[in-house]
């Protein structure tokens, strides 16, 4: 964090004790003063999202994601889906921008006292979701950089990177084995039809694609 950062959540976290004794018990009060520094430190390495250890061991494990083509393809709509939250979050700060120039310049000729004190607060809530929006853009890059670091390490050149489906129906047969291997008498009857349901037809289709190849194969062969 920059120290104008620093600077800013200092404002922002310890600006707002004055506001807070209006509603807090004097106890509550005095304990917060004591931890402003605590806290400000905790909203700075608090991590947002997933941290690269739980990217790996939590959304990538390998009974859901059983193979690299489907641990990729995982990635992929995991880094996506922060772009997408990263769009939103530079129009929200774009839209937050706006909305405190508009603040400051109401402030420049507004005269009456009580419009005056309401301006200031909404600007307060304008810097808080500033920050907020920021904070949130941060840590939606850190993911969007670990996702890509993971999707480098899996791509060694056996799946397709290109077409999702080509490692589809592996990852999905492979998946429902390890569903099948947790099976016990408690499982109820609905979920082991559905598991051996979806495992004997993934395997079907697997079956009859390798018997579409080697017939390929062998008229190959046969129009030599």
């Amino acid at each position: 964090m920059t120290d104008k950062n620093k600077d800013d959540l200092i404002t922002l976290i310890g600006g707002e004790e004055k506001h807070l004794k209006k509603f807090l018990s004097e106890n509550d009060t005095g304990d917060y003063t004591k931890l402003i520094e605590e806290l400000r430190n905790n909203y700075d390495k608090d991590s947002m999202f997933r941290t690269e250890v739980e990217m790996r061991f939590s959304v990538l494990d390998d009974g859901r994601h059983p193979t690299r083509g489907s641990k990729y393809w995982q990635s992929v709509k995991e880094q996506n889906a922060h772009m997408l939250g990263l769009m939103n979050n530079s129009f929200d700060y774009r839209e937050n921008e706006i909305e405190i120039k508009k603040i400051y310049k109401k402030l420049e000729t507004e005269k009456d006292e009580l419009e005056i004190e309401m301006l200031n607060l909404e600007l307060d809530k304008k810097m808080w979701n500033k920050r907020n929006i920021s904070y949130e853009g941060k840590h939606r890059m850190r993911e969007i950089t670990a996702w890509s670091k993971i999707k480098k390490e899996l791509d060694n050149g056996s799946f397709s990177t290109n077409n999702v489906e080509e490692h589809q129906l592996e990852s999905y047969q492979k998946m429902y084995e390890n569903k099948a291997k947790t099976i016990s008498p408690a499982t109820s009857q609905p979920d082991i039809f559905n598991i051996y349901s979806q495992l004997q037809t993934v395997t079907r289709i697997l079956e009859e694609k390798k018997q579409l190849e080697k017939n390929k194969e062998k008229e190959k062969l046969e129009n030599k």
